[in-house]
């Protein structure tokens, strides 16, 4: 006797059933209807960002001046980092990038603006990311623990009490996205899910150290033990955050 079982009985109203959602399916497949057909394409929009007479103009989309955001597609071609494609251009492929980091579009938003497919959205998002990431040798520089800096040095106030002192730090919220099981701990007081992330700058206006951490206090915690000898005396802490916080 065979052991095999007879296939499954389908009724008329369920062969129907399946009949439409195979159909439903080929016709969204097949018979797809344009959906990016703005005049405004995303090579025109860069374009007559760039051409703008206001200089606020770029730096309000761009958050940078025209100028610096040419020096930087400047950069990545000349070393090689984004190249112009048949279908778009260095300057779209940074100015979709700088939108999305800016602004925390959306991928569809930013569809909707340079008329580009989702896909061709997240290939130059992370692109232009790998790119960017490049610059850090260029433009992150380390201080000097050797030279006191001028702010310091030509302050009587200053100097010689604050001579180790290499900048001024200071503290912000970014928003994040996290496994849903570690999203609790960092909820902020408006209810968003934020890092929070510390910046040292130097007198000259670089910066020389970021940190990102999930509790504030804890972040500067962290860089004072990893730059200044171990102590758990909070008058010596309290010290080192004077210090930097000045100017």
């Amino acid at each position: 006797m065979s052991n095999s079982h007879p296939p499954p009985f389908l009724s008329p109203a369920r062969l129907l059933a399946v009949g439409a959602l195979v159909a439903q399916y080929q016709s969204t497949l097949h018979d797809k209807t344009p959906y990016h057909i703005s005049e405004m394409s995303g090579e025109k929009y860069v374009e007559h960002l760039l051409e703008s007479t206001n200089s606020r103009h770029s730096i309000d989309v761009l958050r940078m001046p025209r100028e610096t955001f040419l020096v930087l597609c400047d950069w990545c071609t000349e070393n090689d980092h984004l190249q112009s494609t048949r279908n778009m251009s260095v300057e779209e492929q940074l100015a979709i990038f700088l939108k999305i980091v800016a602004e925390n579009a959306s991928n569809r938003m930013v569809q909707d603006r340079f008329q580009h497919s989702g896909n061709t959205i997240s290939r130059v998002f992370n692109r232009v990311l790998n790119a960017i990431v490049q610059l850090h040798p260029e433009v992150v520089k380390q201080p000097s623990n050797d030279i006191v800096p001028p702010r310091i040095r030509n302050d009587s106030k200053m100097y010689p009490y604050f001579k180790g002192c290499i900048g001024a730090a200071d503290g912000t919220n970014i928003h994040t996205h996290l496994p849903k099981e570690d999203a609790t701990q960092y909820h902020n007081r408006k209810g968003d899910i934020t890092q929070n992330a510390l910046g040292i700058c130097s007198f000259d206006g670089l910066f020389c150290y970021l940190c990102q951490d999930g509790k504030g206090r804890r972040t500067i915690h962290v860089y004072c033990k990893t730059h200044w000898e171990p102590t758990s005396s909070p008058i010596r802490e309290n010290t080192i955050l004077s210090m930097l916080c000045m100017g």
